[in-house]
């Protein structure tokens, strides 16, 4: 099992263009330089060709695997659950205030993956911590 890091990086390495954020099917066909016909959209506003669609849903469905693989394997957080929390956070820019959907998004978990699981809890909570140098506490809230 490799590491968080060199998950991400062999992520960044295989993955296949994207065209993302206030875009439209016409503006990724002419940035691929394809017909609208071969753009489908792979999540809201990420635009890829028809024919690499396959081999981005493998590759997220090993991404997720090994994730959860990473995650099982840390029995109290502060291992590859710290490291994977500690990249995203930093990834996202991420300071004291912020959201940290973002960032649980981006590694298939929910808030209340986050309530149900203490290492989850621990390994995220020591992350923002240590890159905002405040204790910290959450409040998830939901959407109205």
């Amino acid at each position: 099992m490799r590491n968080y890091v060199e998950l991400k990086d062999y992520q960044y390495k295989n993955v296949k263009p994207i065209v993302m954020a206030r875009t439209t099917r016409r503006k990724a066909a002419k940035f691929f330089g394809c017909s609208v016909r071969a753009i489908l959209e792979y999540e809201p506003g990420a635009y890829v060709k028809r024919s690499d669609l396959e081999h981005m849903l493998q590759l997220d469905a090993e991404i997720r695997e090994e994730i959860r693989k990473g995650i099982a394997s840390d029995p109290n957080g502060i291992n590859y659950i710290y490291d994977m929390f500690e990249y995203e956070l930093m990834n996202h820019g991420f300071e004291d205030g912020d959201s940290v959907m973002p960032v649980l998004e981006d590694v298939y978990l929910t808030p209340e993956d986050i309530k149900k699981d203490h290492r989850l809890t621990a390994g995220l909570l020591i992350a923002v911590a240590n890159l905002t140098g405040q204790p910290c506490e959450f409040v998830f809230q939901t959407e109205p």
